[in-house]
This record gives structure tokens, sequence and C-alpha cells, in this order.
């Protein structure tokens, strides 16, 4: 689940711009995003993978707001494309209208970072990819489990994880 954005689904923060600069613009970046270096994805193998289908993925997977405890936010909740994939905000506002303790980081450039969150904690995208669904201000779950859960359940994912990842919806981890 460190494969994340929906270009072609719509948020509720995209409203000023059209579905068709929003699509490109998301794709671009995912595109971009998905062509990283092996560290970003951890193996060869994946970079020989097709990288539309991981970003095909990582967009449906970056919009979906099943993917946090209430269903109410996606990672596009905060990082809003024409928002400089940021969202306004002073600090980031979650589930239940939470409001979070820093403002939400811009993903532009996000792949060639070094070190993630305002505070450095995380060195590779995966590690910080995962960090926002157990935070109780961010997308709320208690555990990993239940965001693997909501993907595992869904068939359209299973299909697109063995397309992109050559795993059975079983095998879906918190690590892909």
């Amino acid at each position: 689940m460190n494969v994340m954005i929906d270009a072609a689904a719509s948020h509720e923060n995209s409203k000023f711009m059209s579905t068709t600069k929003r699509d490109l613009i998301s794709t671009i970046f995912f595109f971009l995003l998905s062509g990283a270096p092996v560290s970003l994805f951890g193996s060869d193998e994946l970079l020989e993978r097709p990288r539309q289908s991981l970003v095909q993925l990582g967009a449906r997977l970056f919009n979906d707001k099943r993917l946090s405890a209430d269903g109410s936010i996606s990672c596009a909740s905060c990082h809003i494309p024409d928002k400089a994939f940021t969202d306004g905000l002073p600090v980031a506002k979650g589930i239940n209208s939470q409001l979070g303790t820093r403002n939400t980081p811009s993903l532009i450039n996000v792949k060639t970072a070094k070190t993630l969150f305002w505070d450095g904690r995380r060195d590779t995208l995966e590690a910080q990819a995962q960090d926002p669904f157990v935070n109780p201000r961010e997308h709320g779950f208690a555990q990993h489990a239940q965001a693997v859960e909501a993907v595992r359940r869904d068939a359209d994912y299973g299909a697109a994880f063995q397309k992109s990842f050559g795993v059975t919806p079983d095998a879906i981890s918190i690590d892909h």
C-alpha cells in the first residue's frame, strides 16, 4: 500500500480543477514517482513490472476513503494536486475533523527526499506511507491490518495487486 493516488477518481478538494487537468497532473506525478530508484520499491523485480499498473493502483489507493477508520478521508484529502499536493491549511485535518500537529508537506519531488515528515523520522517513502494509517488524527486505524483488510476485500484491488506485484489478495500486506 506504498503506491498511492487515483488519477481518475475525484475528491472533494478538486472541485475547482477540471477532471482532465486533475487526471493529467495526478498521472504525471505518480508516473514519475513510480519510476523512482529501486530503493523506493525495494526490488528490481518491481521495476520490471508495467509502470502503468503501478500508477493506476497507486492512483486508486491514494484517493480511497475506505482507507480511513471512519471512511471520511483519503491521502488525497490532504495532498491536493492544485495546492502543490498540500492542503493549504495551517495544520492538517484528519478523521472526525481532528486537527493534526503540523501542516501537510508537499509531495512534489518526494522521491528524491532523504528524510520524510517534518521531523525527518522516516528515511524511505515506504516507511513514511505507513504512518498516517495508524495515526489517530489522520486515517485513525488502530492497526495496519485494518487498512490491509479493506484492500483485500475489494476484488478489483486483488486483480490490481496481482498485476502490479504478482501477489494474491491474501498475500497483500502493508509493505506493498
